[in-house]
Formats: C-alpha cells, sequence, structure tokens
C-alpha cells in the first residue's frame, strides 16, 4: 500500500491534486499502513483484519455499543460514518 500510495500521491502532484482520504479492504489491515497513512495526513478507511481485536488479550468487546474496552478501560471505537466508494472519489 506505502509504494502504491506514494506513487499515485506523485502523480496526482502534478497535476495539483492530492490524496486525502483511501478506501481498502481489510488486507490492507496493518499498523505500518495505518502509521504511514496518518503521517501523510490521509484518512483511512480500512477495516480491522478478521476483527482483529477479538479475543485479543486485554480487550473487551461491548456487543450492545459496538466497541471495545482495554485494559485501561479506554474505549476504542470507529467514526460512526458509513463510507461509500463515490464519497472517497470526490
Amino acid at each position: 500500500m506505502i509504494t502504491i500510495t506514494d506513487q499515485l500521491q506523485t502523480r496526482l502532484q502534478g497535476h495539483g491534486m492530492q490524496i486525502e482520504k483511501i478506501l481498502a479492504d481489510a488486507a490492507y489491515s496493518s499498523g505500518e499502513n495505518y502509521q504511514y497513512l496518518e503521517q501523510q495526513n490521509i484518512t483511512a478507511y480500512i477495516p480491522l483484519l478478521g476483527g482483529a481485536l477479538s479475543g485479543s488479550e486485554g480487550f473487551i468487546y461491548d456487543e450492545a455499543n459496538d466497541w471495545y474496552i482495554c485494559r485501561n478501560n479506554k474505549l476504542l471505537k470507529g467514526s460512526g460514518r458509513v463510507v461509500d466508494a463515490v464519497e472517497v472519489i470526490r
């Protein structure tokens, strides 16, 4: 993902554009990708691979509220926004 994004960003900059948001499937779910996109100020819409936190030590899933609670009693939840490909392309 990083190489593809760098190449696309370079091409778009040549036309006065830049990437603001990226939509990808869970196959691109990795800490490295999330960190890179954050550093580039690109909003990522990439789901966790196979519910990566389910069963993870120290995380409790609150099904009623659809979020996880870590061992430090902090919430980990999504943005609540549903995004379609049309919005990402704009």
